[in-house]
């Protein structure tokens, strides 16, 4: 009779313990700050993206909005990156892993078809 009610007694302790005392931390997120050009980009669903990841979550973004005409340069943390290609589908794939920071993701862009006087070659 003692074992039992012993055994009744660890088993409630454990079961009130995993229910109110022993939750998970909460895992922090780190946000992606898009520099407002968060339009730009499409999550793989084609929706806009989450501007929230765990460290360690694969962030997948697609920039489709290119035009013919112009150079798009792109920038993490001001750190130039060259993005993944796939012009059958979403054209420029931004695919990382999110660290354990915020990000910033910036795009500059220039148009390669005008006339720019500073980049006149001397003959």
């Amino acid at each position: 009779m003692k074992k039992m009610i012993i055994l009744t007694i660890l088993l409630l302790t454990s079961l009130i313990t995993m229910a109110f005392g022993c939750k998970n931390p909460k895992i922090p997120l780190f946000k992606i700050d898009f520099n407002g050009q968060e339009f730009f980009y499409k999550d793989a669903a084609g929706k806009e993206p989450k501007t929230e990841y765990k460290a360690g979550e694969r962030v997948l973004l697609y920039f489709d909005f290119v035009a013919t005409d112009t150079n798009y340069y792109f920038y993490m943390d001001d750190e130039s990156f060259n993005p993944g290609w796939d012009g059958d589908k979403h054209a420029y794939i931004i695919d990382f892993i999110m660290p354990e920071h915020d990000v910033k993701l910036f795009i500059d862009h220039k148009n390669s078809m005008r006339y720019d006087p500073s980049e006149r070659i001397e003959e």
